[in-house]
């Protein structure tokens, strides 16, 4: 496979796959306040999903970080793209260790929510950029 589809592929994977988490933890949500008996358990046992999901988020992104990194794919690339998507990396490591803190300790979670929702809007933000300035379909500045 080029190493331009496997980029491709795996970069659009991971993208769609952080919009069917953040999608998942809403519908979740609405499940749970739907469900009063036992809500604390089944909505833990639900958000495994969304736990797998954030795991295949990063290997994706893995794959797509390590396929990028190529001389023929890396000309022409813009500078702070590729700055924000290495930022992007770490904020996304550091998301998977606080959302498996929250499956592991659920009872102790409300400063965690917080901290994993801001880290979420944190790479939103910085992959609608990179995608915007390194993307065949973004802009080139």
């Amino acid at each position: 496979m080029s190493a331009f589809i496997l980029t491709s592929t795996s970069g659009w994977a991971a993208t769609l796959m952080i919009v069917a988490a953040v999608g998942l933890t809403y519908l979740l949500r609405k499940l749970r306040a739907a469900d009063t008996q036992n809500a604390r358990g089944t909505y833990m046992a639900r958000m495994q999903a969304h736990v797998w999901v954030g795991v295949a988020v990063l290997a994706a992104t893995l794959i797509h970080f390590g396929a990028s990194m190529r001389p023929e794919l890396m000309r022409g690339a813009n500078g702070l793209g590729l700055t924000l998507a290495t930022v992007a990396v770490l904020v996304l490591v550091v998301q998977v260790v606080v959302g498996a803190r929250l499956n592991r300790f659920p009872d102790h979670a409300r400063p965690l929510r917080k901290a994993h929702f801001a880290a979420m809007l944190v790479l939103v933000a910085l992959i609608a950029v990179h995608v915007l300035l390194n993307s065949p379909m973004g802009i080139r500045l």
